[in-house]
């Protein structure tokens, strides 16, 4: 039995009776084309799908929105008009999966931050789709591509060209712009639904347009719940979110989880929200009353699809959820994609120079001044006129390299860890130098642009499988900061609104400058919780030394344990430099979850 929400999109043809057959004895729900076939086959909460049937034609909004029956029937009656496909969820609100049978044409689309995710499997020479790629898995009785769990010892994350792929190998995943489409004959395609606007909007109107997309985001979160729980961990993103949520009809109840560094200062700025936000209901988790960092790092993980990206917070996210879900909330939001999307980015300074120089070179002395970067180095990255296509051909020829001083390229370049085996290290190159046969565009041709796309699909994996996880225990959860018509407003901008060296997120201050108290937009500093880490990683060294003792990572040839052994012991002297351990042992944790799968490691070749 599948565990969990899901759902799988089968076309209207006889070569899926077969697997529809065996997905009916996971599956509690199912709704059928016009021929009586399968169409949706799955397990979902009813309150969160819609569908509607118009003639021949069919549409189903799966997730979180506020869609009705009748609106849902109405947009699809105009389906028949050129582009009424592609133009099918223009100006909705939520995050959801579309789905649309159109003359038998299946449409598939998830999130442009995936949030909401699209994968693909061949079935009978016919291509069916899920929102989950270890239910295709399943289905298929895929194995493991041991390449890809090597690519995801890599740092940074990456999600284009490289990141967007499943573990499983003949399990392909849909690019977060694009969407599937399936012919009545079981071919398929793939079309862009969603590239990044251009940032041309002055800031009052964009902060209007970001607000008002906020506000309508949020009115999708509140369900059929009296109660929206919401963090307030003092940071602006959350704290922003929890305003614009007093202004809706649900009672709020926000948490915050205590920090053991007592120079965050963020417990100061959580307390004065708090002293206005009189209606709410408050709950403060302390150290004890929930489990802290890491605490089940070397537990098999749960979720099959692939490694959990939130590793250090699994246990307190199940347990926060629980807390949440016994006040009365199914939803919880989260500030999650508010960095993202309104934190400064350098690399805006390349766009700028293009199209405002002298703005661009004032703009570059303030950066100097606070970032301490060398003059020869920032104006040679300033002038670096490589090609999107440039930095993905060079990237495997980077893997070893240190990182540069100022960075305003594409993407940082990639780096495994020492603790990476050689053979690793080659299984990763080969999938670099495969796709460096490749031509590739960027998502924006602007690389910020481009950066906030990348890091706002980073953020929306992530968010996806925390949501699932939550879902598991209490009360789901809901990034609002990464659903369409937020990213969308936020991104069509003007960069020299948008970002700046002396002002903390300007564009979102403005944007909720009248529902915030003032005293709470004048914050200019950020939280840090690499005390907190680095205790509670010292608190589990134990539990991590002894699993490195029978590494599944070692058996598929992938991770050195005594080097492993030895960062486990090793200072680190930011918090930062535990994200490749994190990543490490996320992929272990999901290894040792698939044991008793029938697990087939294959070192699988293809297309990148």
């Amino acid at each position: 039995m599948m565990q969990g929400s899901w759902f799988v999109v089968l076309p209207d043809h006889e070569a899926v009776r077969e697997a529809a057959v065996r997905l009916r004895a996971w599956a509690e729900q199912e709704v059928r084309h016009p021929s009586g076939r399968p169409w949706l086959l799955g397990r979902w909460e009813s309150s969160e799908v819609t569908t509607a049937r118009v003639g021949d034609h069919g549409a189903a909004v799966l997730g979180r929105h506020v869609l009705t029956e009748t609106e849902l029937a109405t947009r699809l009656g105009a389906v028949a008009a050129p582009g009424g496909a592609e133009r099918f969820a223009d100006g909705w609100a939520g995050s959801f999966h579309l789905v649309l049978s159109v003359h038998r044409q299946v449409r598939v689309r998830g999130t442009a931050s995936a949030t909401r995710r699209v994968f693909t499997s061949c079935q009978n020479g016919v291509t069916v789709a899920s929102d989950r790629a270890d239910v295709l898995a399943a289905l298929s009785g895929a194995a493991v591509d041991v390449r890809r769990v090597a690519m995801r010892l890599l740092s940074p994350q990456v999600a284009h060209p490289f990141g967007e792929h499943s573990l499983w190998a003949g399990i392909e995943c849909v690019p977060a712009d694009q969407e599937l489409v399936v012919e009545p004959g079981g071919r398929s395609r793939r079309t862009r639904w969603w590239r990044p606007p251009d940032a041309v909007l002055p800031m009052a109107e964009g902060a209007e347009r970001v607000r008002t997309a906020l506000q309508a985001s949020l009115h999708t979160c509140k369900g059929a719940a009296d109660v929206l729980g919401c963090d307030l961990s003092g940071g602006m993103d959350s704290t922003s979110l929890c305003f614009l949520a007093a202004g809706q009809s649900s009672r709020l109840a926000t948490v915050r989880r205590e920090a053991a560094d007592p120079g965050n200062d963020d417990v100061l700025w959580a307390q004065t929200a708090t002293g206005y936000l009189t209606d709410a209901h408050h709950l403060t988790l302390g150290d004890g009353e929930v489990p802290g960092w890491y605490a089940d790092l070397a537990l098999p993980s749960d979720d099959w699809e692939e490694p959990y990206k939130d590793i250090r917070g699994r246990a307190y996210r199940r347990a926060m959820a629980r807390r949440m879900a016994g006040l009365g909330a199914r939803i919880h939001v989260c500030g999650v994609g508010g960095d993202e999307l309104f934190g400064s980015s350098p690399a805006y300074l390349h766009d700028l120079l293009r199209l405002r120089p002298f703005l661009a070179l004032g703009r570059l002395t303030t950066h100097r001044a606070t970032t301490r970067w060398p003059l020869a180095a920032a104006l040679r990255a300033l002038s670096h006129r490589g090609t999107f296509d440039d930095w993905v051909k060079g990237a495997a020829d980077g893997l070893s390299t240190a990182p540069r001083r100022v960075h305003l390229d594409w993407m940082p370049r990639l780096r495994l860890p020492p603790w990476a085996t050689p053979e690793a290290v080659e299984l990763v190159r080969d999938v670099l130098h495969e796709a460096a046969q490749w031509s590739w565009e960027p998502l924006s041709p602007s690389r910020v642009q481009h950066q906030t796309a990348q890091h706002v699909r980073t953020a929306g994996m992530s968010v996806r499988q925390v949501d699932r996880l939550m879902r598991s225990t209490g009360a789901g959860m809901a990034a609002p900061f990464l659903d369409d018509q937020v990213i969308t407003a936020a991104m069509s901008v003007r960069l020299e609104d948008r970002f700046s060296a002396t002002a903390f997120k300007p564009l979102l201050t403005q944007a909720v400058r009248d529902h915030v108290p003032p005293p709470l937009l004048r914050r200019t500093t950020k939280g840090d919780f690499s005390f907190d880490l680095h205790q509670a990683l010292y608190r589990r060294r134990a539990e991590l030394l002894h699993l490195t003792d029978a590494l599944r990572l070692s058996e598929l040839g992938l991770v050195d344990a005594a080097a492993l052994r030895h960062a486990v012991l090793a200072p680190h002297p930011r918090g930062m430099t535990l994200t490749p351990l994190e990543a490490t042992f996320s992929c272990e944790s999901w290894l040792r979850g698939l044991d008793g799968r029938n697990l087939r490691p294959i070192h699988a070749k293809g297309n990148p």
